[in-house]
């Protein structure tokens, strides 16, 4: 219930006079007054049933459910939530206005960890879900004007970045560092500088970066011919029961199987190689370190899965000692004194699915009749990373990474690609020919914006379209977010459990 409004936060002149939490005092007033009357009524009648109807037709209940919109959100601002990119800058889409409009007490996720130095380096770990700490904004905000540091990992630079009292906001998940204080361990969150919690996790998630590719690493060598195989099987398992629509299917099937197409790439493959190389020569350098002998007749067992079965071989995955030490056996302890001692992140420093969607969209802008605009943009966005804009992700002339001297391998005569990227999609507004004498453009290439500002909306007559007609468009944005769920589950599924796709066949 309210708290006195003679005391700290809920002083009279305070901002939060009138709140407890989230909550207006009025309406928590009300509900305890709702509540009683319920209990009475439950004495009287010894039916809850009875009792919630009674009390359900007071004018006072039916005033309490009603719902009194604070902020509506447009149609306009609906697609605009849809773009999970950052803004121009370089920020993330703040929801929380519509969660509880101008709610002081909306959430920031924070966690802790023992920093050897006064900020963290970028190989400190993301949090683990069972170490984050839920905390008001204005409550953390007071406690970093208060001189506490925290952190929020930038996955594009791959860097922890100090933030201000000013820039913390809603949604962020951020790292304190323990000798700041601010949690104990018998009453959670305090904001108390004294209060440190005393337990840390153990093993930690890998800090993901822009251009790394965790997911790509799995427990052995998987061609990427196979693994194409697997999703497209597993996308047709899953669209036969959840869709009727034949062009939806189609699209998300054939999205499916060029997926990782873009793993073909000289580059891609060649760091594939190479972190594989790292993990075996820190595999031979463990075994001749005898303050680790214990564990050395497990670890000469490993050795040999990280030589490649096949070097003309294409892969789509491969052996990641971190899976490996995890499914080991061994206890926490020993488990971190492996990984920090043989852990390789993978950072081809390329979106590979950015890759595969630039050679779909050059077949699909040929011709190709089994690829669609609602397939490329698939192919796109199974990573969650590569979604409505391509752009660059540093400076230089290039896209997710992709440069113009890429080249894509063959993987079999299933796919028509052209074996060098083509960025015609990137620019904007498209690209195409300009002719002096007859004062004419000429549209070779749509831009990719306008493509997916099409899967979305159906465009104004007077503007004129670029999706055809034959095939799906004006989707809207929870059917398109609706099939990019299946293409990650199809993705997720397959590499889990490969195999599918040659079974099937």
């Amino acid at each position: 219930m309210p708290k006195d409004d003679k005391d700290g936060e809920n002083h009279k002149d305070s901002p939060n006079a009138k709140r407890v939490g989230p909550y207006e005092k009025v309406s928590l007033a009300t509900s305890k007054k709702l509540l009683e009357k319920l209990t009475l009524e439950f004495e009287k009648t010894k039916s809850f049933r009875k009792a919630l109807e009674t009390v359900s037709e007071l004018e006072e209940a039916k005033q309490a459910v009603e719902s009194t919109a604070e902020v509506v959100i447009r149609p306009r601002d609906f697609l605009e939530l849809f773009s999970t990119e950052a803004d121009l800058d370089g920020g993330f889409t703040d929801v929380s206005y519509f969660v509880r409009s101008s709610d002081r007490n909306a959430d920031v996720q924070v966690f802790w960890r023992d920093l050897s130095r006064r900020s963290p380096d970028a190989e400190e770990g993301q949090p683990a879900r069972e170490e984050l700490c839920s905390i008001p904004v204005f409550e953390l905000r007071k406690f970093v004007a208060g001189r506490a540091r925290v952190f929020e990992w930038n996955p594009e630079s791959r860097q922890w970045q100090s933030r201000r009292a000013s820039e913390i906001q809603a949604g962020m998940t951020l790292l304190v560092p323990t000798d700041c204080g601010g949690y104990s361990d018998s009453l959670g969150w305090t904001g108390v500088a004294t209060d440190r919690p005393s337990e840390l996790p153990v093993l930690r998630p890998p800090a993901d970066a822009f251009d790394a590719d965790a997911l790509s690493s799995a427990m052995s060598w998987l061609p990427l011919k196979d693994h194409l195989e697997d999703v497209r099987a597993e996308a047709e398992y899953l669209t036969e029961p959840l869709l009727d629509d034949d062009a939806i299917r189609q699209a998300i099937t054939i999205a499916a199987y060029w997926h990782d197409v873009g793993k073909a790439l000289d580059r891609w493959q060649q760091s594939a190689l190479n972190t594989t190389s790292t993990e075996r020569e820190k595999l031979q350098q463990a075994l001749s370190d005898t303050q680790i002998a214990e564990h050395h007749p497990l670890l000469t067992t490993w050795e040999t899965n990280w030589e490649p079965p096949d070097t003309n071989t294409l892969w789509a995955k491969f052996p990641n000692i971190r899976y490996t030490i995890l499914n080991s056996g061994l206890d926490q302890q020993q488990q971190r004194r492996l990984l920090q001692r043989l852990s390789v992140s993978f950072q081809p420093g390329l979106r590979h699915e950015a890759a595969s969607a630039l050679a779909a969209w050059t077949a699909w802008q040929s011709g190709d009749q089994t690829l669609s605009a609602l397939a490329v943009y698939l192919i796109a966005c199974h990573h969650g990373k590569v979604r409505t804009m391509m752009r660059r992700t540093r400076r230089g002339n290039q896209v997710f990474g992709l440069v113009n001297s890429d080249h894509l391998q063959k993987i079999d005569d299933g796919f028509a690609f052209s074996h060098d990227l083509s960025f015609d999609c990137t620019q904007l507004g498209g690209s195409g020919v300009w002719d002096e004498s007859q004062l004419t453009f000429t549209l070779s290439s749509p831009s990719w914006t306008q493509v997916i500002a099409e899967l979305l909306q159906v465009p104004a007559a007077t503007t004129g379209a670029m999706i055809s007609t034959r095939e799906p468009s004006g989707l809207g944005p929870i059917k398109l977010a609706y099939y990019e769920a299946i293409i990650c589950a199809a993705d997720i599924r397959a590499s889990s459990q490969p195999g599918k796709g040659q079974h099937d066949a």
